[in-house]
């Protein structure tokens, strides 16, 4: 009988280990996509509690509140950027946060040297008005 596949042995082992490693990769860039959302939404919510814990120091001047902006920012796992009492209303508060993704990918990468983005968040708050 001949051989109809000719040498063709071990190309279903190469076709398997392609497929395996087609589905890491798109597997360890979905964990990145998910991290990078996670850190967005880490620095969004932090930017919000300090423009809150601000606001409520803000009649204490800027530096209580902009230093009760920055510890409420670390308690939530992110940086105080940036720092604005009385901008358009005397008691008006803008805070810019920054927050690093956590992720294992991510951390691996900047343990080896690569320094992957931060993510930015601003909020506003201020007394309400009628």
């Amino acid at each position: 009988m001949s051989d109809r596949f000719g040498d063709e042995r071990g190309a279903g082992s190469v076709l398997v280990l392609t497929v395996v490693a087609v589905l890491l990769l798109a597997f360890g860039a979905g964990l990145v996509v998910a991290d990078l959302y996670g850190t967005g939404s880490r620095a969004r919510t932090g930017a919000d509690l300090a423009a809150l814990a601000a606001a409520g120091r803000a009649a204490g001047g800027s530096g209580a509140a902009c230093a009760q902006a920055a510890a409420v920012a670390r308690a939530n796992g992110t940086e105080l950027v940036s720092c604005r009492v009385g901008g358009t209303q005397p008691f008006d508060v803008d805070v810019v946060v920054a927050a690093h993704p956590a992720g294992p990918l991510l951390s691996a990468a900047r343990r080896w040297g690569y320094a992957p983005p931060e993510v930015r968040a601003r909020a506003l708050a201020g007394p309400a008005r009628s």
